[in-house]
């Protein structure tokens, strides 16, 4: 609030239920204009490791998580053909696979934070065969697109644990694969995915249970008959 008034010289405020409003009118004969320009700046997209672009506000903006490190990994060099990353990010994991498994043919990255999709065209900048679509993975994964999928799903809404997002991730991923696709997948080693793992997928295992994170994969998504 206080930033806002140094920006737009006037502000109003509402507490209601443990919560606090406040706005602006813009008026331009009193908006701090470098002030505005000093903080679109700050929220740019920057490169905070090499190759890797990102910018305040995003999930992990200024370092690689290690859930996604471990990820990156543990996904074999020879995995092979059309591949998706459902929760793209600033586009880590699919610049590693691009990087190191030379029979993948083309990743697609679907990201629902609009603000990260600069970040993944910088971070791919130097790749051909991928493409980015700004969607929600849990409503539009598509139907029988993929031979392989990588997900380091998020389980928050606001401050609260919701696992239930991340098991919407693998049912919408479970839709999303061919009949012989593969789901690789990280999470903290808390959150509850192997039931529902189970119910999409004929067969699945946990590679790895590492620092606090497991690597789950999967195979064979169940079809409703």
């Amino acid at each position: 609030e206080k930033l806002l008034r140094e920006i737009a010289g006037e502000t109003e405020a509402l507490s209601k239920n443990k919560c606090r409003a406040f706005w602006t009118v813009k008026n331009s004969s009193q908006i701090n204009t470098d002030l505005v320009e000093e903080w679109i700046a700050r929220d740019a997209p920057q490169e905070m490791e090499a190759g890797v672009w990102s910018r305040p506000g995003l999930f992990s903006w200024n370092r690689i998580d290690a859930g996604s490190e471990l990820l990156a990994d543990s996904v074999p060099e020879n995995i092979r053909g059309r591949g998706a990353d459902f929760g793209g990010g600033q586009g880590f994991l699919s610049r590693e696979i691009l990087q190191h498994c030379r029979h993948v043919e083309h990743m697609t990255l679907l990201e629902a934070e609009h603000r990260a999709l600069p970040c993944i065209a910088q971070t791919l900048s130097g790749f051909e065969n991928w493409d980015m679509k700004w969607a929600d993975a849990t409503k539009e994964g598509g139907s029988t697109l993929y031979d392989f999928i990588v997900m380091n799903p998020p389980f928050h809404v606001g401050r609260a644990d919701a696992a239930s997002l991340g098991q919407d991730f693998i049912r919408s991923a479970a839709k999303a694969l061919r009949g012989s696709g593969q789901l690789w997948l990280v999470a903290n080693r808390h959150l509850p995915y192997e039931e529902v793992l189970g119910e999409c997928f004929k067969t699945f295992e946990m590679l790895e249970d590492s620092g606090g994170y497991k690597i789950l994969r999967a195979e064979k998504p169940k079809r409703k008959r």
